[in-house]
């Protein structure tokens, strides 16, 4: 089961009352005209903003941990997902992509590899300070470079749920010689 700790107006709630309160303020919310200089209209809306601490992990389809963060489960949120990804040392995700769902990954700490496109054949690394950008729809199979460190990194995608867009690709495995 995964907890999470949400941090609204400096009280800690549990999330179920969060996720009542988020429903409800959702289908309550109207957009608010504002202020603003020019031809174009801003609007507000009444939603709130939360905190969330990830106190659990859950994991995920691609085979790896991750600490929960915002999605539509902890945040309501309707259009991204954000969460960390501590890549084991030696650890690696199985082969999948994420159906019309693009992906960044900024790295937070050590290296990672990863084999991506069609039959999984053209290959990139990352580091510490670098930002990843996977486009819809594209094979990937990240993995960490070392074999004694953890590789870290906060991972958004534009699927609030983001579970459901995960899909295994079948390949040969790319790190196998031939």
């Amino acid at each position: 089961m995964l907890w999470i700790q949400v941090i609204e107006q400096g009280m800690v709630k549990p999330i179920e009352a969060i996720r009542q309160t988020m429903h409800s303020k959702c289908k309550k919310s109207r957009s608010l005209p504002s202020r603003s200089a020019g031809r174009h209209q801003r609007h507000l809306t009444k939603a709130t903003c939360i905190v969330i601490r990830p106190s659990g992990m859950y994991h995920g389809k691609q085979g790896l941990d991750y600490f929960a963060g915002i999605s539509a489960q902890s945040a309501g949120s309707t259009g991204l997902c954000m969460h960390l990804l501590p890549l084991p040392p030696s650890g690696r995700s199985t082969p999948h992509y994420h159906r019309d769902h693009e992906s960044i990954v900024y790295v937070l700490s050590g290296e990672a590899g990863m084999w991506y496109g069609e039959r999984l054949r053209q290959h990139l690394t990352v580091k510490a300070g670098d930002f990843l950008y996977i486009p819809a729809n594209t094979p990937h199979l990240p993995y960490n470079l070392s074999n004694s460190e953890p590789c870290t990194g906060v991972v958004a995608r534009t699927d609030p749920n983001e579970q459901e867009s995960v899909v295994a690709y079948d390949a040969p495995d790319p790190t196998q010689s031939k």
